[in-house]
């Protein structure tokens, strides 16, 4: 599986809070603060869909598998008339990948974004994950 994909040591231990979605949801902070005094933040860019909470216990985000992809894509009846295997070339599905956290206590965060990056306490990057790398 591909748990843990910004490499965060004790995954269970942060605290995530969103604190910047911007209009038309072009990009999507979270502060990350854990219970060993620890702060980092992530951002999203190339926001197209945030699904969940404002706030959750946990950090374990994965790559969305290709079922849940496309289940996230059905909700959207505008999708409706294109096959599955198309859905992947066709507009937002081309261009970004769906991010999942697992939250202790809230369920599932769901984030479609062209990519995302951690910064650490003083906003220099550590990881950058773009989706144009997995194409």
């Amino acid at each position: 599986m591909n748990d843990n994909i910004f490499k965060l040591p004790e995954v269970s231990a942060w605290n995530c809070t969103v604190t910047h979605l911007a209009s038309g949801h072009g990009s999507l902070d979270i502060r990350l603060t854990s219970s060993l005094n620890k702060r980092m933040k992530l951002q999203f860019y190339q926001v197209f869909y945030f699904g969940g909470w404002t706030q959750w216990k946990g950090a374990n985000f994965r790559f969305a598998t290709d079922a849940e992809y496309f289940d996230l894509a059905r909700k959207d009846s505008s999708f409706d008339h294109v096959p599955d295997k198309d859905l992947i070339l066709d507009g937002i599905f081309g261009i970004s990948k769906l991010f999942v956290c697992n939250s202790e206590y809230t369920g599932l965060i769901y984030i479609m974004a062209g990519g995302g990056r951690l910064l650490d306490k003083d906003d220099n990057e550590i990881i950058k994950l773009d989706v144009a790398k997995f194409q």
